[in-house]
């Protein structure tokens, strides 16, 4: 699918999410993880979704998704490591999930992600 077709996706599922229509943006972004299963940002935004609407371990089983298939970004572990927090899985796993977005921010360093890891070290 073109790049264009994902950013139309992409950007209805933002509106609907902005406009608190989570079922609905949940729908759009199934559609784009289908068709860019590699874009983060569908994984991201369909878990913040299932958040939203109090669905707690579909979130943090689609981040574990999408860390397998969108390998090696940071935002998805992060997230996914808060989302272990918020079902109460918090040990080893999710501090080495946090030492991997640390090692990854080291070498390739993001101000706004550094803020939120340490958000998240501190609220475990």
């Amino acid at each position: 699918m073109e790049t264009s077709a994902i950013e139309i996706f992409y950007a209805v599922a933002h509106r609907l999410i902005e406009t608190e229509q989570f079922c609905d943006a949940a729908i759009v972004l199934r559609a784009m993880i289908v068709a860019a299963p590699a874009d983060p940002r569908g994984w991201l935004a369909l878990s913040h979704c299932h958040e939203k609407i109090d669905q707690l371990t579909v979130a943090k089983e689609l981040l574990a998704a999408g860390r397998v298939v969108a390998a090696d970004n940071s935002q998805l572990t992060l997230a996914l490591a808060r989302s272990m927090r918020l079902v109460g899985e918090v040990g080893t796993t999710r501090d080495q999930l946090l030492d991997e977005v640390e090692d990854a921010l080291a070498s390739s360093p993001d101000e706004a992600l550094l803020r939120h890891l340490e958000i998240e070290r501190c609220a475990a």
